[in-house]
C-alpha cells in the first residue's frame, strides 16, 4: 500500500487512496488510509472542505461539482490552508471521481472525507 519516494532528498510516504475507498468495502482498510494521513491544517478547513463535498447531488451533477471541489482544493493549497499531503489525497480521489462519476463513488468518497474530519477532530480534540 506505500511506496517510498524520495522527493529534495528526503523520503516521505505516498499512500494509494483509490483502493481503500472507492474499490474496497472494507472498512478497515479505509482506516488504514485515514490514519496514514498526517494532516497539518485546521479543523476548520477541513471542515469548510467537507461541507462543500457534503452538498446533496443528482447523479447528473457529479462531474460538474467534481470540477468545483477540485478547483476549491487546488485554490486552499495556493493559499497554503491545507497541507499537501491532503491535497494529494484529495486530489487523486477527485480524478478517480472525474473518470468515474457515479452516485455509489461519491457516497464512497463522502464516507471517506467524513472519516478523516472525524479522526482529525479526534487528534486534536
Amino acid at each position: 500500500m506505500f511506496n517510498k519516494n524520495q522527493r529534495n532528498g528526503m523520503e516521505r510516504k505516498s499512500i494509494n487512496f483509490i483502493e481503500p475507498v472507492f474499490r474496497s468495502d472494507d472498512p478497515v482498510e479505509t482506516l488504514k488510509a485515514i490514519k496514514q494521513l498526517n494532516l497539518k491544517q485546521s479543523k476548520s478547513q477541513l471542515r469548510k472542505f467537507f461541507d462543500e463535498v457534503k452538498k446533496d447531488l443528482q447523479e447528473n451533477e457529479i462531474k460538474k461539482h467534481v470540477v468545483r471541489l477540485t478547483l476549491l482544493i487546488e485554490y486552499s493549497k495556493n493559499r497554503k490552508v491545507i497541507d499537501k499531503e491532503f491535497y494529494e489525497c484529495m486530489n487523486k480521489c477527485l480524478e478517480y471521481l472525474m473518470k468515474n462519476p457515479t452516485k455509489q463513488n461519491y457516497e464512497k468518497f463522502y464516507q471517506f472525507l467524513e472519516g478523516i474530519v472525524a479522526f482529525h477532530s479526534k487528534k486534536e480534540g
